[in-house]
């Protein structure tokens, strides 16, 4: 799965850093590890033009000397070259509310140590598939994106937002956050899609958090990534028309 690919490694544990690469190694065919023992020497690596522009995946993390994870990520997401990165941050932190913060920051996914090498190889697999590239995308403008209605958990009704991005398996809104909404990673949600005379109906499943692109100090909308897990045949028609 990531053959021929370039993988930065951030870890300043010895024991968990040969753990991780070993698995890179052995278990998914990754010859290519850039390894940093604190969060300098990856600021150093991601600031370094050669460098940055042949890693596919960051694998990061949160508490290491010189800088942490959550700098790092937030130095990748405003990097216009590598801001597209699959991030995934590894931490000790297991409180819901050190990881929305990261969460909303970008990360992809995130391990809470210790983790099992299953659970990692899951976690890389999730976060490959969704940052994938489509054979067909459409994305919209801020003035022209399309109405949406989504129906998040702990919601008694429907919240309007925008679509951003959209394809046959994955797309990107800006949703309306409150205090009873529950948006983590891998919630399932209902998504309704206004477009032209037609409505699009489907089930998708969060895998990314994002701040708002319109403003990024904002705390009332967030980006929301999403993979497709549910479609109705007649509403995948009117998708693929929208996609072509």
């Amino acid at each position: 799965m990531l053959k021929g690919k370039t993988v930065l490694i951030a870890e300043d544990d010895s024991t968990m850093q040969m753990f991780v690469g070993g698995i890179l190694r052995q278990e998914l065919n990754c010859r290519n590890v850039i390894t940093c023992t604190n969060g300098l020497q990856a600021l150093t690596v991601l600031k370094n033009p050669e460098q940055k522009s042949v890693i596919d995946l960051i694998l990061c993390d949160w508490e290491m000397p010189g800088a942490k994870g959550d700098e790092i990520l937030s130095f990748v997401r405003k990097d216009k070259e590598i801001r597209h990165l699959p991030f995934i941050m590894t931490t000790s932190r297991s409180e819901k509310e050190d990881l929305i913060k990261v969460a909303k920051l970008g990360i992809n996914n995130y391990l809470v140590k210790p983790f099992s090498a299953t659970d990692l190889i899951d976690r890389i697999k999730k976060v490959m598939e969704t940052t994938k590239d489509s054979s067909k995308k459409k994305r919209f403008s801020k003035n022209t994106a399309l109405l949406v209605k989504a129906k998040f958990k702990g919601e008694n009704e429907t919240s309007n937002g925008t679509l951003y991005e959209i394809s046959l398996d994955k797309g990107l809104i800006r949703s309306p956050l409150s205090k009873k909404i529950h948006l983590n990673l891998y919630e399932q949600f209902g998504l309704q899609i206004k477009f032209i005379n037609e409505i699009i109906n489907l089930k998708g499943e969060v895998r990314s958090l994002e701040p708002d692109i319109e403003d990024q100090f904002s705390k009332d909308f967030a980006m929301v990534g999403f993979k497709i897990t549910e479609i109705k045949d007649a509403d995948r028609e009117i998708l693929e028309l929208l996609l072509s």
